[in-house]
């Protein structure tokens, strides 16, 4: 089990997410930073150890979301939000923020698994937004040290996200030597999730250019990137072996006319992992996928609002909402635990069922 602190909140009014800027801490404040709950979609907001923040989202009971003290008063009386004393916690402490009232009354079970990851050395690509962010959260979480890479110069760039939790490193998945030079500059790597793609990144997929441009940025780079890191990954002493993940998609299975490229680049995956994951399972390597079915990314979510692309979606969805980056990101976690240390070589759909008929 984790050994993050847990924040258990048990009274009987709702617990509300601020949206506005974090307020100051008072002396026997704790303020938490805390991110999107997949479940629920609440916004990311601040909560108090201790009471409500002013108006915001609810959180939904049996909910449970992760996040760092961003302030913790002094308890000398300052109210600063600068320091720590008389056994507060300290700055960039990792809770989990957990309601646990429906829980209590009976009317559900908790169920939720907590992984310690604590060590362990994780390098995710294109972790910056979406699944990856979500994933690379996640593994943060638990106690893992995480690297994501992205396009812009320095963390500073991403205004819309919160990246202090991770180390950056630029990286433009396309340059094979930039991939070998990143390789070369880890000290370690226990797990490494080959996230970063896109769609249609040359234009359109029917040209040359737009064909070739997709595989070079969705199926290249995972191959490229898996070797370079393969003496390290061999080196893990991780419990349950060393782990590759890849991000494969519906499109893996089902043509799709815009993006031939993509869909191509996304089979691709599937078998790579039978291919890494049987010649380097002598090497303590295990290598897996999951399939993304919709998820509610920067990707796709403004589909979400069209109808037309939205409807269809949900009607053949049994499960009868999109999935979430964690959703995705819990899948993962199970897969590089020692839980799964039988599975190798594996894709797993994670769609809502949207695969299951027609």
């Amino acid at each position: 089990m984790t050994n993050i602190p847990q924040v258990v909140i048990q009274g009987e009014n709702e617990i509300a997410l601020d949206q506005v800027a974090a307020p100051q801490a008072g002396p026997d404040d704790v303020i938490i930073k805390v991110e999107q709950c997949g479940i629920c979609g609440s916004d990311p907001g601040y909560i108090a150890m201790g009471g409500l923040l002013g108006p915001g989202v609810p959180m939904r009971i049996g909910h449970e979301l992760s996040g760092t003290v961003i302030e913790a008063g002094d308890r000398t009386g300052s109210g600063s939000g600068n320091k720590s004393v008389g056994g507060l916690p300290e700055l960039g402490t990792r809770f989990v923020v957990q309601d646990e009232r429906q829980i209590n009354s009976g009317e559900t079970m908790n169920n939720s698994t907590n992984y310690d990851y604590s060590g362990a050395k994780v390098l995710v690509t294109g972790g910056t937004s979406g699944i990856g962010y979500g994933i690379a959260t996640a593994f943060t979480s638990a106690g893992a040290q995480v690297t994501v890479t992205g396009t812009r110069a320095s963390p500073a760039d991403y205004d819309d996200v919160e990246l202090s939790a991770f180390t950056y490193k630029t990286l433009k998945v396309q340059d094979t030597a930039a991939i070998k030079a990143l390789a070369a500059e880890l000290d370690g790597l226990d797990i490494l999730v080959n996230n970063a793609g896109a769609s249609m990144p040359g234009g359109d997929e029917w040209t040359h250019e737009g064909f070739e441009e997709s595989i070079r940025v969705n199926l290249l780079p995972a191959f490229h990137m898996s070797q370079a890191c393969f003496e390290l990954l061999k080196a893990s002493e991780m419990s349950g072996g060393a782990n590759i993940i890849g991000i494969a998609s519906l499109t893996s299975f089902f043509a799709n006319e815009l993006v031939p490229g993509y869909g191509a680049a996304k089979a691709g995956l599937v078998q790579m992992a039978k291919s890494l994951g049987l010649t380097w399972a002598q090497h303590g390597i295990r290598a897996n996928n999951i399939a993304a079915g919709m998820t509610d990314t920067r990707m796709t979510g403004f589909m979400k609002d069209i109808p037309e692309f939205n409807d269809p979606i949900i009607d053949r969805t049994p499960l009868k909402r999109w999935g979430s980056p964690q959703d995705m990101a819990g899948a993962v976690l199970f897969l590089c635990s020692e839980q799964a240390s039988f599975i190798t070589g594996q894709t797993l759909t994670l769609d809502g069922g949207y695969t299951l008929g027609i």
